[in-house]
C-alpha cells in the first residue's frame, strides 16, 4: 500500500459482500473489464476471507468505471462497490495492525506456555531429585539402624557367652571345692582310723 491515502482513494475501490470462496485472482478478472487492475487485496483472518477487500486500478478513470459494478452478482452474492475513502483505508490499516497485535499476543502466549512448561519440567525434576535424596536418606537411616541392631545382637551374644563361661568356671570351682572336701574327709577318716588302731594296739 502507498503511504498517501488521498492518492489511493482516487484509483482504489472498496468491495464488500465478496463470497468467501472467491479468490483474489477471480476478483481481479471480474474487475478487469472496467480497466487495468494493478492490485487486489481480500482481507483475511487466519487464512480465511473476511468477505471484503480492495481493488486498485492503474487510473482513477478505471476506478470510477468500477463503481458501475455496485450491486452486481458475483458467484451468487450482490457485491458492494464504492471508492476507497481515507477512513476505509484507515480501517484496513487498523485491521492489519490488529492482526499483527494478535500474532504478537499469540507469540507471547506461546512464550508463556513454553516458560510454564519449562517451569513445570524443572519443578518435576526438582521433585524427582528430592524424592531420590529422601530415598537415599531413608536407606542411610535404615543401614544405620541395621548396623546398630547388628551391634546390639553381637553385644548380647558376647554377654551370653560371658555368662556361660562364668557359670562354667563357677561350676568347676564348686566341683574342685567338693573334691577337696571329699579328699579332706577321706584323709581325716584315715587319720582317725590310724589313731584308733594305734590306741588299740597300745591297750593290748
Amino acid at each position: 500500500m502507498s503511504t498517501s491515502i488521498s492518492s489511493e482513494s482516487s484509483n482504489k475501490v472498496f468491495v464488500g459482500n465478496i463470497p468467501f470462496s472467491v479468490s483474489e485472482l477471480e476478483l481481479k478478472d471480474f474487475f478487469s473489464t472496467t480497466g487495468e487492475v494493478t492490485n487486489v487485496n481480500i482481507i483475511k483472518q487466519n487464512g480465511r476471507s473476511k468477505g471484503y477487500g480492495f481493488v486498485e486500478f492503474k487510473s482513477s478513470e478505471a476506478a470510477a468505471k468500477a463503481l458501475a459494478e455496485n450491486r452486481t452478482d458475483l458467484n451468487g452474492r450482490s457485491i458492494n462497490v464504492e471508492l476507497a475513502r481515507p477512513q476505509t483505508v484507515l480501517k484496513q490499516n487498523n485491521f492489519n495492525n490488529n492482526n499483527n497485535n494478535g500474532n504478537n499476543n499469540n507469540n507471547n502466549g506461546n512464550n508463556n506456555n513454553n516458560n510454564n512448561n519449562n517451569n513445570y519440567q524443572n519443578n518435576g525434576n526438582n521433585y524427582q531429585n528430592n524424592y531420590r535424596n529422601q530415598i537415599r536418606n531413608n536407606n542411610s537411616i535404615n543401614n544405620g539402624n541395621n548396623y546398630n541392631n547388628y551391634n546390639q545382637r553381637n553385644q548380647r551374644r558376647m554377654y551370653n557367652s560371658n555368662r556361660i563361661n562364668n557359670n562354667s568356671i563357677n561350676n568347676l570351682s564348686l566341683n574342685n571345692n567338693s573334691n577337696n572336701s571329699s579328699n579332706n574327709n577321706s584323709n581325716n577318716n584315715s587319720n582317725n582310723n590310724s589313731n584308733n588302731n594305734s590306741n588299740n594296739n597300745s591297750n593290748n
